[in-house]
């Protein structure tokens, strides 16, 4: 079964690799920590690839079913990932027949909830306005995975930075739009890892919720 299990991981490996590069990433499998970002190499872990882009930096595990009893360890190395500027952890099963615990069916009702959720917080002082913030960007997430992926492989995991590039090309989100998420993005990354990015403001949430609810609408026709 073991050998099964890392067949299957080996395969998708080079599934994703293909993938990736498709999408104009710099792809590495790494052999050893040598080849891995600086601050990954002290931990001794060896990610299964690196894929590095303009606006995006990913390490990427790879697991089946059978060797997914070990995922504690990578605790660890997905804060320390996800800690850095601009890079991200990302945690793939192999089994397609196994959908994700961690990710539930997108729907027009689920963004307009959570950006109902935003608007009832209220701005009140900067820690309303942190967590409006957040709950306007998991709606954003919500309506972005709403759309029609056409530059996206069905088995290719979706981060929130390939959710924007992609509906950017798509013009499905207008470029000065685009700009503009870009610095929110950092602002986002920053909230969930106590980084150092500026703090979003009033008008910030105004602007992601603006955007989750144009999507919206554009995709289910209904008023929120």
């Amino acid at each position: 079964m073991k050998t099964e299990s890392s067949n299957r991981e080996s395969q998708r490996v080079t599934e994703l690799v293909t993938d990736y590069r498709n999408k104009g990433f710099k792809v590495v499998t790494p052999h050893s920590t040598s080849e891995s970002p600086e601050f990954l190499r002290n931990s001794g872990y060896i990610p299964d690839l690196i894929a590095r882009s303009e606006n995006e930096n990913l390490i990427v595990e790879v697991k089946s079913q059978q060797s997914s009893r070990d995922l504690g360890r990578l605790s660890e190395i997905a804060e320390l990932v996800n800690s850095q500027p601009n890079w991200q952890f990302v945690l793939v099963f192999t089994n397609p027949r196994e959908s994700s615990p961690s990710i539930s069916q997108p729907s027009a009702e689920k963004a307009g909830l959570l950006l109902d959720k935003s608007r009832a917080i209220g701005t009140g002082d900067q820690t309303h306005v942190e967590a409006a913030f957040l709950f306007a960007w998991v709606a954003l997430e919500a309506s972005l995975r709403l759309l029609p992926q056409e530059r996206k492989s069905a088995k290719m995991p979706s981060t929130p930075w390939t959710l924007i590039r992609n509906a950017t090309m798509d013009g499905h989100i207008g470029r000065d739009d685009a700009k503009g998420l870009d610095r929110l993005f950092k602002i986002r990354n920053s909230l969930l890892h106590a980084g150092s990015e500026s703090l979003p403001s009033v008008s910030d949430v105004e602007k992601l919720r603006r955007i989750a609810e144009e999507i919206i609408h554009t995709n289910s026709g209904n008023e929120i």
